[in-house]
């Protein structure tokens, strides 16, 4: 319970501008604008990997003296809680871009291949978690970080095929590392207002 809390406000703050993504992209495609809607899925890419990366930086670096602050009191709760908020905001970068392809892919209508890839990252979860929590098959006996790997693992299979699933051709906002993500002002500040 501790180490969700500093993740939970984070990912408040991503999904609020998912918010106006969502919207911003069905509008589009609703009045036919498939360049538009495009326009605002990479802007919506582009925001919440530098909001990501800056809000995983920092929850890194002060991992230690927020689980402090919420209250560990013995140094194996201190050590524990710390690990788990450290490989979680090391792999928040790919929870913010997998909510965000996400929204996107829900502001086309598109719901189902999000349920695919998420549930086949809560499937690599699960089998991870007996895993690495206790150790079974070889694997090294983590607990809490165990619990924690495995959920940032299963967050980066999601965030891959996630990034396939945008990439395909046939997708009504393909996208590919030769597209414009440079910021702007005019489409984030949309987004931004929405959200």
């Amino acid at each position: 319970g501790l180490t969700t809390q500093p993740k939970f406000l984070l990912m408040t703050m991503v999904m609020s501008m998912n918010v106006g993504a969502t919207a911003l992209v069905a509008q589009s495609k609703g009045a036919g604008k498939q360049d538009a809607a495009k326009k605002y899925a990479r802007q919506a890419v582009t925001v919440n990997l530098l909001m990501g990366a800056v809000l995983s930086l920092i929850g890194l670096l002060t991992a230690r003296p927020l689980v402090s602050f919420m209250g560990a009191k013995t140094t194996d709760i201190l050590n524990a809680g710390t690990a788990y908020l450290q490989i979680q905001m090391a792999s928040f970068l790919f929870f913010s871009m997998t909510s965000t392809l996400t929204a996107v892919l829900r502001g086309i209508g598109d719901s189902k291949t999000a349920m695919y890839y998420n549930s086949a990252a809560n499937l690599c979860n699960i089998v991870l978690n007996y895993l690495l929590i206790n150790g079974h098959y070889g694997f090294p006996r983590l607990e809490v970080a165990g619990a924690s790997l495995a959920t940032a693992i299963s967050q980066i299979l999601a965030c891959a095929l996630a990034i396939v699933a945008v990439s395909k051709k046939k997708c009504y906002l393909h996208m590919s590392l030769r597209d414009d993500f440079r910021p702007s002002r005019r489409e984030i500040s949309e987004i931004a207002a929405i959200g």
